[in-house]
């Protein structure tokens, strides 16, 4: 059980990143298509994958949802300080955690789609092959993330630095 106050930085960093889950998801595909294309496409001659890639408007997000999460989790354990700071700028702490969030997510998914093969497995999980189980590619990218992050879980599931 977790308890929470309302205006715990972690807590409201929790619910900004859960309302971006959709968002968050679907700008990991776009930067898995770009990153895909060129690694395996320099030239950026189109032909018919190539051109389904480029095309497709609505990908199968909801087999990304738990690595986002992980992700996301990752994120709250690295800046688990509960010191709410002011915002001079005016916006509210949801807002900037938000853009925060946003702007390491694409990082990471960046570093991770150029140094692994993750940019091919989203690819497959929301293109190729949408309506298949996605247990072993949701496994290959925990595997990846888990590397990239030097990160475990312990015993009671909680996540901790290796």
């Amino acid at each position: 059980m977790e308890k929470w106050f309302d205006q715990d930085k972690n807590y409201i960093l929790k619910q900004a990143q859960y309302r971006f889950r959709k968002q968050g998801v679907s700008s990991m595909v776009e930067i898995a298509i770009n990153s895909y294309l060129l690694k395996s496409n320099p030239l950026g001659l189109v032909d018919d994958f190539v051109q389904d890639l480029l095309d497709c408007k609505n990908p199968a997000l909801q087999f990304l949802y738990r690595p986002y999460e992980l992700l996301a989790g990752i994120y709250r354990l690295f800046h688990s300080d509960n010191q709410l700071e002011f915002s001079w700028e005016g916006r509210s702490h949801s807002e900037i955690f938000t853009d925060e969030w946003k702007n390491q997510l694409d990082v990471w998914t960046m570093r991770m789609c150029h140094n692994t093969l993750l940019d091919k497995i989203i690819i497959k999980g929301t293109i190729i092959n949408p309506s298949n189980d996605h247990l072993m590619l949701e496994a290959a990218i925990n595997k990846i993330i888990y590397q990239t992050f030097c990160i475990k879980k312990n015993k009671k599931g909680s996540l901790i630095a290796a």
